[in-house]
C-alpha cells in the first residue's frame, strides 16, 4: 500500500536460489520499493512443483502485503495433471512478464535436423525415444506432451529432478532430445556440442541466439512460460 512504509513478503515459489526467477524477483523488490516506499522481504518457497509457496500465499490474508512470483505452468499446469486447491481465479492478478526462450535441445551426435525431424523418428519407434524435461508438472513437461499431443510425436517423457541433471543428461548424448530454458544451456549451443532444433516462444529481440535449425518455431503451437506476480483475492491493491 502507497506510504505505508510496511513491509510486503514477495514468495518466489518457481526455482532455487540462483535461478532466472530469483533474479526477477530482486528486480521486483527495487522497482516495488521505488514505486511505493516499501520494503520487500524474498522467501524462497519451494516444493511440490512450486505448490507449496502457491498454497502458502493462497492461505495469508489478503491485505495486499502478501505477494507470489510463479509461474503459469504452476498455477494452471498442476491443474491440468491433477486436482489442487487453487486455480487461477483463486488469486489477483498484479503483473507479469515473459521470462526466457524455451530450446528444445539435442545432442549434436544425434543428427537431427529438426523438430520435425525427431518426431517423425519417435513415431517409427513409439515409446523408444526420450524426451527429457526438469521436472513433472512444470510448464516444459507441458510442453513436452503438447509436442506427443498435437504432433503425433511417441516420445517417452522422463523428468530428470532438475535442470542440472537435465544438462548433464542431454550433454552426455543419453536422451534424445530435452526441453529447457535457453539460458541454461546457452553455452553448449554455442560451442557446439548441443543442437537446438526448436524453440517455444518468440525469439525476436531475445540476446540468445539460436541455431540456423530453430529460426522457425513449433509449427503447431507457440509455446512458452511466462512469470505472474500475484495475490490472494482482493479489492484493494496496487497493480505493478
Amino acid at each position: 500500500k502507497e506510504s505505508d512504509n510496511s513491509v510486503t513478503d514477495l514468495i518466489e515459489s518457481n526455482g532455487a536460489p540462483y535461478s532466472q526467477s530469483k533474479r526477477m524477483s530482486e528486480v521486483i523488490s527495487i522497482a516495488y520499493a521505488r514505486q511505493y516506499g516499501v520494503d520487500v522481504v524474498i522467501s524462497n518457497v519451494v516444493g511440490g512443483a512450486g505448490s507449496k509457496g502457491v498454497i502458502q500465499v493462497q492461505q495469508s490474508k489478503n491485505d495486499g502485503y502478501t505477494l507470489l512470483l510463479n509461474g503459469t505452468d504452476t498455477i494452471i499446469g498442476l491443474n491440468t495433471f491433477k486436482k489442487m486447491p487453487f486455480t487461477a481465479d483463486s488469486f489477483e492478478y498484479v503483473g507479469g512478464m515473459y521470462t526466457t526462450p524455451t530450446y528444445v535441445l539435442a545432442n549434436k551426435k544425434r543428427g537431427y535436423t529438426s523438430l520435425s525431424d525427431a518426431i517423425e523418428k519417435s513415431k517409427k519407434r513409439p515409446g523408444e525415444l526420450i524426451a527429457g524435461v526438469a521436472a513433472k508438472y512444470n510448464a516444459h513437461d507441458v510442453m513436452a506432451h503438447a509436442i506427443n499431443g498435437y504432433a503425433g510425436a511417441k516420445f517417452r517423457i522422463v523428468a530428470f529432478g532438475g535442470g542440472a541433471n537435465l544438462k548433464k543428461a542431454v550433454l552426455g548424448n543419453e536422451i534424445d532430445i530435452c526441453i529447457i530454458h535457453a539460458p541454461v544451456a546457452l553455452a553448449a549451443v554455442k560451442e557446439g556440442i548441443l543442437d537446438v532444433i526448436g524453440t517455444g516462444g518468440s525469439l525476436q529481440n531475445i540476446t540468445y541466439p539460436p541455431a540456423k535449425s530453430a529460426l522457425v518455431s513449433f509449427e503447431f503451437a507457440d509455446l512458452y512460460g511466462s512469470d505472474l506476480v500475484i495475490s490472494p483475492k482482493s479489492n484493494d491493491f496496487p497493480s505493478l
